[in-house]
């Protein structure tokens, strides 16, 4: 039997009083609290947690207040559970909320179709989801458009294309979205503007160019932006000026000469940069860096 922190599954579904809470920090994604899987990176990144301070907070308003009653948890139904049982026969990596439910799957190199999408439909506290090779196409993206409670969604290795990514736009708590290697191109980017509350964007080893760059502009949040081994060249950086709160930009083995980084001059709250493979010199970056005194530039 699949076991959780110890627990069987049996033993987490009999947990009495507890509910499952939303992952989300209160202030939102910070490049530090990041998946792994939404960088493209090579170093691990934090988990998602309350911001600095909001425990603090909390046991400040309780003081004094009338005690609040506590909703009851809903149980795991069997619709669920036959769900759960579904996807660990596909070899699906689950995590759990304390009542049981189903909150995060990742399904690598799965024999799963897109008529399988399906099951997750029937897992309502979903909260992330990467499915990572395997054959599902375009035809998938149908069955994931309606979870709309999903908050982190990473699609890699996939033959998904343009045409389907318009079946997310209803995804409005989507904070993460990772498209490496898919097959798509810099026309998605005019296709995922209704997703204006993303923090992070990966879309790594894809054919995004620069054009596509001009397209960003409605992504106000973007926190953390992954461009690595695609199209995209230093010229293109003059378009990310809109994006006030980038904190993290990922452009390796990109066409970026010395001269280009200081288009990135003005983006206050960049924090780090990564240019392993691209035409720059430590020499410049010392240069820069004293245009961009916070900026931490990696070329490792």
């Amino acid at each position: 039997m699949k076991t959780f922190c110890g627990m069987s599954l049996l033993s987490v579904l009999m947990v009495v009083g507890a509910a499952c809470q939303p992952t989300v920090p209160a202030g939102g994604y910070h490049s530090s609290q990041l998946p792994l899987q939404s960088t493209g990176l090579d170093t691990a990144a934090d988990d998602v947690g309350l911001e600095d301070g909001a425990s603090g907070d909390l046991a400040a308003q309780g003081a004094g207040d009338d005690p609040v009653e506590q909703a009851e948890p809903v149980p795991v139904s069997q619709d669920e559970l036959a769900a759960i049982a579904e996807l660990e026969e596909f070899g699906a990596k689950l995590d759990f909320c304390d009542a049981g439910h189903a909150r995060t799957v990742e399904l690598v190199d799965s024999k799963i179709t897109d008529e399988d999408l399906v099951i997750f439909g029937r897992l309502p506290n979903l909260e992330s989801l990467e499915i990572s090779g395997g054959s599902v196409t375009d035809a998938g993206l149908e069955h994931l458009g309606k979870l709309t409670g999903l908050q982190r969604l990473y699609l890699h290795d996939l033959p998904v294309t343009d045409a389907a990514l318009g079946k997310l736009s209803k995804l409005t708590k989507l904070e993460v979205l990772s498209l490496k290697n898919t097959e798509i191109t810099g026309k998605a980017v005019i296709t995922l503007q209704p997703l204006r509350q993303l923090h992070v964007l990966n879309l790594a080893e894809n054919r995004i160019d620069d054009e596509a760059l001009t397209n960003l502009k409605p992504f106000k949040d973007l926190d953390t932006l992954v461009l690595q081994e695609t199209d995209v060249t230093g010229a293109g950086f003059l378009a990310l000026q809109p994006l006030k709160k980038l904190r993290v930009l990922n452009v390796r083995e990109c066409d970026v000469n010395d001269p280009d980084l200081y288009h990135l001059v003005g983006l206050h709250e960049l924090r780090m940069l990564y240019v392993r493979g691209c035409n720059v010199t430590k020499e410049n970056i010392a240069e820069f860096k004293k245009e961009m005194t916070s900026l931490a530039v990696f070329m490792n």
